[in-house]
């Protein structure tokens, strides 16, 4: 370092001050980038004789304040575009169009206790959630359900089968769709009469015996009213 040489007054003010010596800066080393550590920092080598400034720049991460890098810049730059619609407000707006619940809805998300409508025909009850009705908005009795009337998108291209159980892993109703065949696991009855075991019908069929045993076999499940006579 040039020695600087002070003048002073009378009255010890310093009036001039000049350098003893004078040099040339003949070369000047570049600022050396590093990545070290979690927050921009510098560091000085060899300060005394030929010093070495780096300058940190760490990467930026959830830790670390820094550069971006190329790959997060590029992650950032792919985002997805602003979708530009207005959130359904929970309180009182309608979805339109067709809605998939792949994952199912959960007990623990959501809940039908004010009733889900499914268009206009088709909703779950607020009264009893557990069941499911049609013709909500129909003031007729002319309003329908069906199971399983279309199948692969929506068209009838593949058949379709049916089962309704008991909950317990049962099937108490089977139907096959590629032949229309109704297996009833369970007793049946019809026409309002209590459901019954299948019947076995005696008797010889060289008289009556059986025949009477076979129209009380009928009439049990409902299906004839025996008015005949002996």
């Amino acid at each position: 370092m040039a020695q600087k040489v002070l003048t002073l007054s009378a009255g010890g003010i310093i009036t001039e001050i000049n350098d003893a010596y004078q040099g040339t800066v003949t070369s000047v080393a570049a600022l050396t980038l590093g990545t070290t550590g979690t927050d921009l920092s510098s560091t000085v080598a060899t300060g005394t004789t030929t010093p070495v400034i780096t300058l940190h720049v760490p990467t930026a991460s959830s830790s670390s304040r820094g550069a971006l890098s190329a790959s997060d810049w590029s992650e950032f730059n792919g985002k997805q575009a602003a979708l530009g619609f207005t959130p359904i407000n929970k309180a009182g707006d309608s979805s339109i169009g067709a809605l998939s619940l792949i994952a199912g809805l959960s007990a623990t998300t959501g809940d039908f206790s004010s009733g889900v409508n499914l268009g206009s025909s088709i909703f779950v009850s607020s009264v009893n959630p557990n069941t499911l009705n049609c013709g909500r908005s129909t003031a007729a009795d002319n309003a329908d359900i069906w199971l399983n009337y279309s199948g692969y998108n929506d068209a009838g291209a593949y058949y379709r089968n049916l089962q309704i159980g008991n909950g317990r892993n049962a099937a108490v109703i089977s139907v096959v769709g590629s032949t229309k065949a109704v297996t009833f696991a369970g007793t049946v009855g019809f026409n309002g009469t209590t459901a019954i075991a299948k019947p076995t019908i005696t008797g010889s069929r060289a008289g009556n015996a059986a025949l009477a045993s076979l129209l009380t076999a009928l009439a049990n499940y409902g299906l004839i009213t025996d008015s005949t006579t002996a």
